[in-house]
């Protein structure tokens, strides 16, 4: 039986089915039923116009996956959009009554297949001479993917192989001098665009809308333009793309806001429901078994429940719920499993890597070996030395409500005379290390001990210097968690570590990738010099000390 975008809006309105969709999803399909029956209104529906732009997907074919060589048959509820987008038209002229489309869901629901699809649909059958189409993201390679999805699509596809010419990052049609070209932030070709189409592809990740802008502005030729965004949720409600169209959105359907042009749909759970239910996971994901797959989501469910981490990813990436660049990481409770006593005597001659993290000369500096799996030992362990000025060290421990002055007693602080770290203290305590065990490498970031690296390094001891960027701390941070979590780390039963990774927060930024922070600076007391040295040292210690880095480009996203 072949279901339509009709039988999607008699499912949505349902009661049987309240449970299946959220309640954004609800209101739009209300709008659509409320709008067909209004009388004077400036706009009409129509069902040819509707038919015409789903039953195009029938000349298309998907091109990898289990449904590789199959025709595209777009989803009842993807059908719903494409009617509401392509067959809703102004009265006065017959043309497009949307200039706008905005629609958010989760990943892996077809995304990119359907912009892709509807890509090529208004460069061949929208009826406009001259159509320039482009595929619009923060870099020139992020806007190539849904552009070459729209490629391959032609390639399987006999009839349009006939029709369009296909190079690299262009698709074009001679007879009607129409283009499909991808477009960055970084092209440096805006001027003289005449965009017919403006295809955005995940705008959560667009952290100004400059782009958005110079696409809506290069329209005004046309007569009917088609800016049609698609995406899933954010770690950032700052964003034009929550600002201005996730919440936007909400006002229209709520009646907020009166805007007739303006088309938006929101696939998430509604604010009562339980994310960890997995009934309702189909609100966020309406190709749940089909594109989606439930055993994929239980296994990253999993994870999530284990991580905070993997939480934030879980919730926003695939329950489409935004949330806030920075959380909460590591709970107290999981790491104090790894928070062990140990006889570092067994370690003598044992090979080890460090991680070096100097804070601001009144503050804590962290030194951290970590000594992987060897010999006897099966896990890596951490070693940790925390250097502190002495001066007004009861001061210090009244105002940060952190009793230094006791660790100091018991042996978990190094005080230093004066007012700043003395790095002398430091360098011999590396030095000796260097002597007592097989110290390989160590990993340092020269801010504020530039002096004391160059000493180090002339004594022949090596280093590698760790920046500590998003992109280049975000893996290494990531396994750091993974090892916590899989029990696989001791750090020796000091109480320090245990309290700089309670004060830890993340900060993941629009591709995924974490970067521990401090919390809010108005926060006093709070400390996680240690963290980071730990991962620095641990991150050499898994990648061995002929190990390349990697730092990828945190603005490229492969989807």
């Amino acid at each position: 039986m072949k279901y339509t975008y009709n039988d999607y809006i008699k499912f949505v309105l349902d009661p049987k089915n309240k449970d299946k969709t959220c309640e954004w999803v609800k209101l739009t399909v209300k709008r659509h039923v409320k709008d067909l029956k209004k009388k004077n209104f400036k706009y009409y529906f129509s069902d040819a116009h509707a038919q015409r732009a789903i039953e195009f997907f029938s000349f298309l074919r998907h091109f990898e996956g289990k449904f590789k060589g199959d025709i595209f048959i777009p989803e009842p509820w993807q059908q719903f959009i494409i009617a509401c987008v392509y067959g809703w038209l102004k009265k006065s002229n017959d043309k497009r009554r949307f200039p706008i489309a905005y629609e958010e869901v989760a990943r892996k629901n077809g995304k990119s297949t359907q912009l892709g699809a509807e890509g090529l649909y208004l460069l061949t059958a929208d009826g406009e001479p001259g159509a320039q189409i482009y595929t619009a993201a923060t870099k020139y390679k992020q806007a190539a993917i849904i552009h070459s999805v729209s490629t391959k699509m032609v390639q399987e596809s006999p009839l349009l192989r006939n029709h369009i010419s296909i190079f690299k990052y262009n698709l074009s049609i001679d007879q009607t001098y129409s283009k499909y070209e991808p477009l960055g932030a970084d092209s440096n070709t805006e001027d003289g665009l005449n965009v017919h189409g403006f295809l955005v592809d995940e705008y959560h990740a667009h952290k100004t809308n400059e782009l958005y802008n110079i696409g809506r502005s290069a329209m005004g030729a046309r007569e009917q333009p088609l800016v049609r965004i698609i995406t899933t949720a954010g770690f950032d409600k700052n964003r034009p793309c929550y600002t201005e169209h996730h919440e936007y959105t909400k006002d229209i359907l709520l009646g907020r806001i009166k805007d007739d042009n303006y088309f938006g749909i929101i696939y998430t759970l509604d604010i009562e429901d339980d994310w960890a239910d997995e009934k309702t996971w189909i609100k966020a994901n309406p190709n749940l078994g089909v594109s989606v797959s439930l055993e994929d989501m239980r296994i990253q469910f999993n994870k999530a429940i284990n991580s905070p981490t993997e939480q934030n990813e879980f919730l926003t990436k695939r329950l489409n719920i935004w949330t806030q660049a920075t959380t909460r990481w590591i709970e107290e409770k999981t790491y104090l499993k790894c928070n062990q006593k140990f006889n570092y005597d067994l370690l003598d001659d044992y090979e080890c890597y460090g991680g070096l993290d100097a804070s601001s000369a009144q503050d804590i500096t962290a030194w951290v070996l970590c000594f992987p799996p060897q010999k006897e030992i099966e896990n890596y362990i951490l070693k940790c030395y925390f250097f502190l000025p002495e001066y007004n060290i009861r001061e210090k421990s009244r105002q940060d409500k952190v009793p230094y002055e006791q660790w100091a007693e018991e042996g978990h602080i190094i005080l230093t005379p004066g007012r700043t770290v003395d790095y002398a203290f430091l360098e011999k305590q590396i030095l000796d290390d260097a002597k007592k065990y097989r110290l390989k490498q160590f990993s340092y970031d020269r801010y504020n001990v530039n002096d004391l690296i160059t000493r180090i390094l002339d004594r022949g001891i090596d280093g590698v210097e760790f920046s500590q960027g998003t992109s280049s701390i975000s893996a290494p941070a990531k396994d750091f968690e993974k090892k916590i979590l899989d029990n696989n780390l001791i750090d020796g039963g000091g109480p320090v570590l245990p309290w700089m990774v309670s004060c830890t927060e993340v900060k993941v930024d629009a591709s995924g990738q974490i970067k521990p922070v401090k919390p809010d600076r108005s926060k006093s007391g709070k400390r996680i010099d240690g963290v980071i040295a730990a991962i620095m040292a641990l991150d050499r210690a898994v990648v061995g000390e002929d190990a390349e880095i990697i730092h990828d480009d945190p603005g490229i996203m492969f989807i």
